[in-house]
């Protein structure tokens, strides 16, 4: 059990932006690693136990942040007509419930919730990028540039 004076995070690393998480879609990469950054200074506010009022606004910050991405992934799937939008449009609508619901679980309880909110953070921007966001990418490596975006 943690008490109300020891950090609930634990011991806990920083999420790391390295080469497995890129796809090779300029734009894709650039948004994750801003995401990454955006992520991990959630974490070091959790860690640092920075009051509710802030962490609200900062998750605030974060899901407007991740639902801009998700957006301009959406917009690039249907310029170069990737064929699973459909598929990967609901994820991100998934994943954007629960990461609400994660984040209000966290400002219900701080050290009831944090660990499992973490992992999910973690879990959710790791497997996405390498798996779902991999794909797009090797989809629009057969595609032309589109010098639109």
């Amino acid at each position: 059990m943690t008490s109300k004076n020891q950090n609930p995070c634990g011991r806990i690393a920083l999420l790391e932006f390295n080469a497995s998480l890129l796809v090779g879609h300029p734009q894709i990469d650039q948004e994750h690693q801003a995401l990454a950054a955006h992520i991990n200074e959630i974490l070091q506010e959790l860690m640092a136990r920075t009051d509710r009022e802030h962490l609200s606004t900062s998750f605030d910050a974060l899901f407007d942040h991740v639902s801009r991405h998700f957006s301009n992934e959406e917009r690039i799937m249907l310029e170069h007509e990737y064929p699973d939008t459909p598929v990967h449009a609901l994820r991100h609508k998934k994943l954007l419930s629960e990461l609400h619901e994660r984040f209000r679980c966290v400002m219900g309880s701080l050290d009831e919730d944090l660990s499992e909110a973490i992992s999910f953070i973690y879990d959710w921007f790791t497997f996405h990028i390498q798996t779902s966001d991999a794909k797009l990418a090797d989809f629009l490596k057969g595609k032309p540039e589109n010098t639109s975006a």
